[in-house]
């Protein structure tokens, strides 16, 4: 998934300034925490925003950092939807995600571009189709673990049926990859300074998948 690259061009993509406050290292770590607690269900929604909103020392409202929250979605990069198409007439495809509830929500909601709505905000919403054809979503939050802990790939094969070698894994962070390696996995690092598809689709003729 596309995401924002900084707290700024959230703030820019949902129309809120930029305030010094929330830009300090301190601001920055408790933010970080409060990611890492949301994402495997230690945090609520409202008290997640309400911690963000407080590390910020205030300068934005809980609305506001739900606001940026859901602008940090850009969408899918190129081409995955064509990719998971093609791959569902012959494999099972899945996802293993560290995210959270409000960002789980949307992407389901905006799965298909046509059901889209114009946000309140006015800025473009993101659209995953290519999520939305996925075989197995599963998610950080909804198993209580992230990656690169072993228990989530553990996790996850337990609810897929599928273990070691069967999977063959795709992720733009070196130590999820280690990880899913080291589970027995195939696993390939994505990167994402380029549109990742050309990378995808020569790992998949690589694996003969």
């Amino acid at each position: 998934m596309r995401t924002c690259s900084s707290w700024e061009q959230a703030c820019a993509r949902a129309g809120l300034p930029v305030h010094p406050q929330a830009d300090t290292p301190e601001a920055e770590a408790r933010i970080r925490a409060a990611d890492e607690g949301h994402q495997v269900g230690l945090l609520s929604e409202d008290d997640y925003f309400r911690e963000v909103a407080a590390a910020t020392g205030g300068s934005y409202t809980v609305a506001e950092t739900a606001l940026i929250h859901e602008a940090w979605l850009l969408g899918e990069y190129r081409g995955m939807a064509g990719i998971v198409a093609e791959l569902n007439a012959r494999v099972r495809t899945a996802c293993l995600s560290n995210t959270n509830p409000p960002h789980w929500d949307l992407m389901i909601r905006n799965g298909r571009t046509e059901l889209i709505p114009l946000l309140p905000s006015g800025f473009e919403p993101a659209a995953f189709p290519g999520f939305h054809l996925l075989g197995q979503r599963e998610a950080s939050h909804l198993l209580g673990l992230a990656k690169p802990s072993p228990q989530i790939y553990a996790a996850f094969e337990a609810r897929s049926g599928f273990t070691g070698s069967e999977i063959l894994f795709f992720d733009d962070r070196e130590d999820n990859v280690a990880a899913a390696r080291e589970a027995g996995w195939r696993a390939e690092t994505v990167r994402l300074d380029t549109e990742p598809d050309d990378q995808i689709r020569e790992y998949l003729r690589r694996w003969g998948a």
